[in-house]
């Protein structure tokens, strides 16, 4: 084995600007634990120790590779430096089904002198089958290459056999028909643009199939050359065909290599930064990257993690959940729609701070995301026979142009788009990098996950085995909240088979059901049923009786005779994260503008606001600790007498409502019912200065002190607070010195994630408590 010197000198800046440049409200993820221990795992999944792969050379490695066959894993990496007169090598090791390598040394798959780059990995008819690329320095190195070696399951390397051209060639991705043939497929130079090439391979010898060699995706067709922009191809078999994607577009070929689903775009996204592509329940699938940069000033739109179906069905492009959610008349809100968790098909998604949606080009610019966080790399999916598994990285944000300090996290996906963890559960979330991602399918319920890490010696390689068991217990309910006085939402604790909600399946004691329907929306997250009831008796606890309810896991459990109690709430649910019920107030004659709306079009959030008023840190109309305003109640603040109202909007933009007004205050109060006492996070944003008082104590005081403006979304008022059993009182006063003015509201558990079981209203409430 060849040793080089170490050159890791990039690496190491990046690791010391990670050190230097922490950001001011940089928060390591709700959840998140280290990298040897990630942190709490949600039921019945197990994400083992991050574990190492032996380094002869010492000098870093990268690129990993992953298969599995004839119960043991093949992991193949890069090992070496490949930058200008470099060296590297490809090895690989074996592991067993429960991670122990096989193997004492790492096996030599390449060691050529030079620069062996980009491995891939599959598996068929016992033997894995390792590709790879020569890097070349002249034409004096030999033609451009594909090269592949067979890697039996005792260990033993077969001969080298290539796919040779006269211009570059590179980014080899495998797959196998599980029977006797390997398919690879690589990016190749047409002395214009890129195009994707195959080949087909025999699995007993590893040698090529034919001399043709399969177009699988050329400049000849219709969309031209807008997919070919680089980076690793995405593959995977099916069952009947192969699923390729590259950049945004995909295409589905039988097991010959034939069309059956022409080239297509997948998604409209102005820059791509990762994807990849899996099979499940006898379908493709495909995952990307949206924007995995944050544009400066916001107008790029949000990062998200999304997957398509991609299955040719009578010769169309089959995008189940793309299609349904957004059709024509919302095709130009797609980035708003994902970041307000409309999509079924979003796993993850970048917030703009504490607003809904993704207002691009906002005033103040994209200062940082909800979280700090923005899912930036490419994602790992792989189908372990329970559900498909899904692995992708986050970067935490510095500014509106840095990131550092990638970690993974994960989610399962069900048929039809039943996503099982919301949000995503961090899978390894050390102090520094942690990306690349790659996954394979393992015994029933296991995968296997490798990827790259930053250490103080350099990037080295860990992987884990997360195992899931099968589910064998059926849906249970969380809680039960009114969505008006004749609606009531039964959220479950799991996605739910949609066939499977029946009205006659509902029974309430005491209590008509009328109708129950699926509740559809990805916030809903496949989770929620909506029944239309009698007006229930407020304070009164009803029992809930279920039946044929089913879940969608590949057990297909089904609810028999199961009870539930709950209490009727009074108030209604929030349909959004940010609180949307505030009242206002301004003089009683005075007739509001319509303002900017920012939210979802089939609902109108409600805030209860007072003024605006002239500006005055210590005055108030009204005892700030006592006040208990309904819409329509009055006070007088320098002899001119103000009214409460009720407006719209989510977000407040109160510049929309009343003008960029220099030195002006407005009050805003809103009534949230908790059906126990229980700890929580007050989340405010503001331009400028906020206070906020809950239940008559003053638990937030920005204005008082402060001299310099404060722009929205720079940073949050984050209070933590507790919730009395009963209804509680908040109120907001919010100033504007001079230009834009804003104001946003959340309440959330200590982890940062909406209390949807909580109810609210604008009227005052008959008693404080309940």
């Amino acid at each position: 084995m060849k040793r080089q010197p170490l050159v890791i000198l990039a690496l190491l800046l990046c690791a010391s600007c990670a050190t230097m440049n922490t950001p001011r409200n940089h928060r390591v993820a709700p959840g998140a634990g280290t990298a040897a221990n990630p942190g709490p795992a949600p039921q019945r999944l197990t994400i083992g120790a991050a574990l190492g792969l032996p380094s002869p050379s010492g000098q870093g490695q990268r690129e990993p590779a992953v298969a599995y066959g004839n119960g043991m894993y093949l992991v193949a990496w890069r090992e070496g430096f490949n930058g200008y007169d470099g060296s590297s090598d490809i090895l690989a090791i074996r592991l067993d089904g429960r991670g122990r390598p096989l193997d004492a040394e790492p096996i030599q798959v390449c060691t050529d002198p030079g620069v062996q780059d980009s491995p891939a990995v599959t598996f068929c008819n016992d033997a894995f089958l390792v590709a790879w690329v020569p890097q070349r320095k002249s034409a004096k190195r030999g033609p451009y290459a594909i090269r592949m070696r067979r890697v039996t399951t005792d260990g033993k390397v077969g001969a080298t056999h290539a796919v040779s051209g006269d211009r570059l060639m590179c980014h080899p991705s495998l797959a196998s028909n599980s029977k006797d043939e390997y398919r690879v497929v690589w990016q190749q130079f047409n002395g214009e643009y890129y195009e994707v090439r195959g080949a087909r391979v025999a699995a007993a010898t590893g040698k090529l199939l034919g001399t043709p060699r399969l177009d699988v995706m050329s400049g000849d067709e219709p969309l031209g050359l807008g997919w070919a922009r680089g980076g690793r191809i995405g593959l995977a078999w099916t069952g009947s065909g192969y699923v390729v994607c590259q950049s945004v577009y995909a295409k589905c070929l039988d097991a010959k290599g034939e069309t059956v689903l022409p080239l297509t775009r997948t998604w409209n996204a102005y820059s791509p930064g990762g994807h990849t592509a899996a099979a499940a329940w006898g379908k493709g699938f495909v995952f990307h990257n949206v924007r995995p940069f944050p544009d400066p000033w916001g107008w790029g739109g949000n990062a998200a993690i999304v997957g398509m179906t991609v299955t040719p069905k009578g010769g169309r492009f089959e995008r189940d959940a793309f299609v349904r959610m957004f059709p024509e008349e919302d095709k130009n809100r797609q980035f708003v729609l994902i970041a307000d968790g409309q999509a079924v098909n979003a796993l993850d998604v970048s917030r703009w701070f504490n607003h809904p949606g993704w207002p691009m080009g906002m005033p103040g610019g994209l200062k940082h995301s909800q979280g700090d966080v923005w899912p930036s790399g490419r994602p790992a999916a792989a189908y372990n026979g329970e559900s498909l598994v899904v692995v992708w990285p986050r970067g935490h944000l510095v500014d509106n142009k840095r990131m550092i300090n990638r970690d993974l996290y994960l989610a399962r996906v069900l048929p039809d788009w039943g996503i099982v963890d919301r949000p995503g559960v961090p899978v390894s979330t050390g102090p520094t990098e942690e990306t690349n991602p790659v996954l394979c399918a393992g015994p029933k319920g296991q995968v296997l996950l490798a990827y790259e890490t930053l250490t103080g010696d350099g990037v080295a390689v860990r992987y884990r085995l997360i195992t899931e068991e099968s589910d064998r217990t059926p849906p249970a309910v969380e809680y039960v909240v009114p969505r008006s006085r004749t609606e009531q939402v039964v959220a479950f604790g799991e996605p739910l088979a949609a066939d499977s909600i029946k009205t006659g399946g509902f029974r309430i004691d005491g209590l008509k059901v009328e109708k129950a329907t699926f509740v559809p929306g990805g916030r809903a997250g496949r989770r929620m049923v909506l029944l239309t009831t009698e007006p229930p008796e407020i304070g009164k606890t009803y029992t809930l009786h279920i039946n044929g309810v089913r879940d969608r896991s590949p057990a297909a459990n089904v609810v028999r005779d199961a009870t539930f109690a709950f209490t009727a709430k009074p108030g209604v649910m929030q349909r959004r994260d940010n609180v949307t019920r505030w009242a206002t107030g301004g003089p009683p004659s005075e007739t509001y503008p319509n303002p900017c709306i920012v939210g979802h079009r089939d609902y109108i959030a409600r805030w209860n606001l007072f003024g605006p008023l002239p500006r005055s840190v210590d005055r108030h109309p009204f005892e700030p600790s006592t006040v208990s305003p309904s819409p329509g109640d009055t006070a007088e603040f320098d002899g001119t007498a103000y009214a409460w109202k009720e407006i719209k909007g989510e977000a407040v933009e109160l510049s929309s409502w009343f003008g960029r007004k220099a030195n002006s205050m407005i009050y805003a109060a809103t009534y949230v019912f908790s059906d126990r006492k229980r700890k929580a996070v007050l989340r405010l944003d503001s331009n400028d200065h906020n206070r906020a008082w809950l239940n008559g104590r003053l638990v937030n005081d920005g204005m008082t002190g402060s001299t310099a403006s404060r722009s929205s979304h720079d940073y949050s008022d984050e209070v933590p607070i507790v919730l009395r059993y009963g209804w509680n009182r908040v109120l907001l006063q919010v100033e504007n010195r001079d230009g834009y003015w804003f104001m946003a509201g959340q309440i959330t558990d200590a982890a940062g994630q909406p209390m949807h079981d909580l109810t609210w209203q604008l009227q005052r409430p008959e008693s404080v408590s309940f």
